[in-house]
This record gives C-alpha cells, structure tokens and sequence, in this order.
C-alpha cells in the first residue's frame, strides 16, 4: 500500500517532524498496479492514520500499514518493530495471471524492526528509514526498505516534499512473487524463472498537501515506481515501471 510517506510534509503545521504526537485519520482513494510488475491497474480506497503513544504506534505514512512499539536512542534517532500489512496478489485483477490460470497470493502480515532518524538540512526536515519486514505466510519472504523524505516547501497553507525508497527482497520472496516453476512452465508456455535474492524496486515521489483549516487538509503524491532486472525478466511481469496516485482527506487532532 503506496500513501504520503510522511504526512509532516503535507501540511504546514506538521512540518517539524514526522514522529510528532499529533493523531491523524483520514481516507482517500488511490490508483495503482494489481500487483508490483502487473500493467493492470486498479483503484482502491486506502485509509490514512498516524498516532504516537509514549512507545506504542501505529501509522500507514511510511508506504505499509504497521504498528508496534518504538523507543529513543538519542535525540531524533528511534529504534523499534513492528507488525505491518502485506499486499498480496489476486489473479482475477490481472488477465496474464488469469489466461496462464496461474494462482494469486493472500494478503498477509510481517513482523519485523526499524531504525528511523529525523533531522534537518538547514530548514528541511529530514527522515531516514530504514525497516526489516519478515512475511508470516507460507511464503515466509523477508524484505528490506530504505525510505527518505525530505521537505522542499512550506508556504502558508501548502506543503511540498520529495521521497524516494529502495526495497530489496530475498530468493524465497522473489521465488514466490516473480518465479515460475518448471512443472507451471509446461503448464502454460511461459519460460521457467527461479530468481534469487536482490533489489525489487526503486522508487521516486512527490508530494503535496493543502491544509484547509485547522484540522482538515487535502493532500496527494505520485510516485514512479521502477523495477530491477530481477523483477523485469519474470514472465509473470509486463511493466517495467509503475505509478501510484493518491488523494486523500485527512483531520488533525489537536
């Protein structure tokens, strides 16, 4: 699930950091690729919340739903795990997958840790993630993220900022998600692909909010989303890039 990495970007009165204890909640609408590598695309309703206990939290601002505890090692610098959602695979979305009848993969949770850093390069806010996410399916997959954000604009009501993320996947996730095994290749006609381990995806995003009163803000983000070799040479892939488009509704609590 691809939402605004760090809502402090969107809105002026957020701007100082994304690890503030301001709550949000919101909902918007977003399109995007049935699945990473799929030209299919689809639009989804996707929910938007932030809130910040003493350790406890759970947000979707850093591109995954996840919750979990956190705890401060220094000034801006936090370290913690968390459980997130994973997006999985339904064939009925992607007419490759439908016509090869090959089957979809369930949506699923991981469990895993993070280090995250807030700072500042003279007026611009900051954030460094860097997030470890194991699948607790039967595809049992680990993935790796590396996430920054950096704020560009904060002009009385508009907020403007830049990410960019790079996730990295090992042979049993890639095997499962991008694979085809020998006994599928004669199945239907596609060439057999066993993957191993190795960056899946980079991407590149802005994006931009508008805060219309005190608690309410619209905001969006696009994001370009470009695969690796990897993820190109499956057969099970018939994009080499993608975009995400949101746009959202959120409230403030004071």
């Amino acid at each position: 699930m691809i939402i605004a990495c760090a809502l402090m970007f969107m809105v002026t009165r957020s701007v100082e950091a994304e690890l503030t204890n301001n709550p949000l909640i919101g909902a918007g609408i977003e399109i995007q690729p049935a699945y990473d590598g799929s030209r299919h695309q689809t639009s989804e309703p996707v929910p938007i919340i932030r809130y910040f206990g003493h350790t406890a939290f759970i947000r979707d601002t850093q591109g995954i739903l996840e919750g979990g505890l956190r705890y401060s090692l220094l000034p801006g610098l936090f370290v913690g795990g968390q459980l997130a959602y994973e997006p999985g695979r339904f064939t009925y979305q992607s007419s490759l997958l439908e016509q090869n009848h090959l089957p979809g993969i369930a949506n699923s949770v991981s469990w895993g840790a993070h280090l995250e850093w807030d700072t500042q390069l003279g007026p611009a806010p900051i954030n460094l993630l860097l997030r470890d996410r194991q699948r607790t399916d039967s595809i049992n997959g680990n993935l790796v993220d590396v996430r920054l954000n950096i704020g560009i604009l904060d002009y009385h009501h508009l907020g403007l900022a830049l990410f960019t993320q790079s996730t990295w996947a090992n042979r049993t996730y890639n095997t499962h998600f991008y694979g085809l095994s020998a006994a599928q290749s004669v199945q239907t006609g596609l060439a057999y692909y066993h993957p191993g381990a190795g960056v899946i995806f980079n991407t590149y995003g802005l994006m931009g909010g508008y805060e219309l009163n005190s608690h309410w803000a619209l905001f969006g983000s696009i994001e370009d989303r470009r695969y690796s070799a990897l993820v190109n040479e499956s057969p099970l892939v018939d994009a080499s890039s993608a975009r995400y488009i949101n746009m959202s509704l959120i409230y403030q609590f004071e």
